[in-house]
């Protein structure tokens, strides 16, 4: 089973969706890789149906990078 779950727009949410595949294909079973696409693509028609505007994306919004954390975690 391969699930993912999310809300948006993230500033006032208006959508709460759940995806969840019972039997996914290929071998691939993680949500991120399989249940997600279809997450974005169901939420993004449903909001653009709703007319809800995209939030702002700024930088303290931006996901860390593997160099970043490795920055932090005191790698090299």
């Amino acid at each position: 089973m391969s699930a993912f779950a999310g809300l948006s727009p993230v500033d006032n949410p208006r959508l709460v969706t759940v995806v969840v595949i019972d039997e996914p294909s290929d071998g691939d079973y993680f949500g991120g890789l399989v249940a997600a696409p279809v997450f974005s693509e169901v939420t993004g028609n449903a909001l653009r149906l709703m007319q809800v505007t995209p939030d702002r994306i700024d930088e303290s919004r931006t996901l860390a990078t593997t160099s970043s954390l490795a920055t932090k975690r005191g790698d090299s």
